[in-house]
Formats: structure tokens, C-alpha cells, sequence
């Protein structure tokens, strides 16, 4: 499922995107500007990252994530940038 999560965080194909990486359902989203100004966007449709630094979302979901949810935190995250 981390795979499939970097896959489609990836497919974004954003020009507010520098690079996804990660490993297993721990990933981080480095952007090209500073994520402050995503951060209310994204916790109004309910997404919670983690900031590990000023350009950077981590998103650290629980092993029994769904592809279902997945696919709804994408959705929020294309949205909001």
C-alpha cells in the first residue's frame, strides 16, 4: 500500500512538487515552497500530516489503510495545492 500511496502522490504531477519519497506507509511530500499555507487547507477535508520541515507534509498512515483512503487523502492533497 505504500507503493501504491507514493505512486499516486507522484502522479499528482504538480509543479508545487519537488519530490515523494519514503518507505513502506511512511512518506514525505517535499514541495517547492513552503507548506504553511496548505496546512489549514488540508485539515479542513480532514488530513493530518506531519511537518518535518518547512517544504515538507509526512504522512505517516496505519497499516490497515485502505486503498479506498488512499485514493480520499490524494484527492484532498491535489485539491489543496
Amino acid at each position: 500500500m505504500g507503493a501504491y500511496f507514493m505512486e499516486r502522490l507522484r502522479a499528482l504531477g504538480s509543479s508545487k512538487v519537488r519530490e515523494v519519497r519514503g518507505l513502506g506507509l511512511m512518506i514525505g511530500m517535499e514541495l517547492k515552497e513552503k507548506v504553511a499555507p496548505h496546512l489549514r487547507g488540508l485539515m479542513d477535508r480532514g488530513v493530518m500530516p506531519w511537518l518535518p520541515g518547512s517544504r515538507c507534509y509526512a504522512f505517516c498512515r496505519p497499516l490497515t489503510i485502505s486503498q479506498d483512503d488512499v485514493d480520499t487523502v490524494v484527492a484532498q492533497v491535489a485539491e489543496v495545492l
